[in-house]
């Protein structure tokens, strides 16, 4: 009798799970704000155009030309100290 009953436990429970059980190929909804875009859909603009614009140009050949930040101490990575 006991193994009878622990046979009708173990089935229930089994065909309960069975039961519960959803779709996992479901994708979850998306609540982000970006969202994947193909390469040749971004057109730049403003500052950014301008700073891609200098690297296709030739950014790095002198600094000088580059303007801001590229011809600044800082890119060579030594920060002055500050005398006070």
């Amino acid at each position: 009798m006991k193994k009878k009953l622990i046979k009708l436990f173990i089935t229930v429970g089994l065909v309960l799970e069975l039961g519960s059980c959803t779709d996992v190929t479901d994708t979850p909804e998306y609540y982000g704000v970006y969202k994947e875009a193909d390469i040749e859909n971004i057109q730049p603009s403003s500052w950014l155009r301008e700073i891609l614009q200098r690297q296709r140009d030739g950014l790095g050949l002198n600094r000088k030309e580059s303007g801001y930040p590229y011809n600044t101490c800082l890119w060579n990575g030594i920060i002055p100290k500050e005398e006070i």
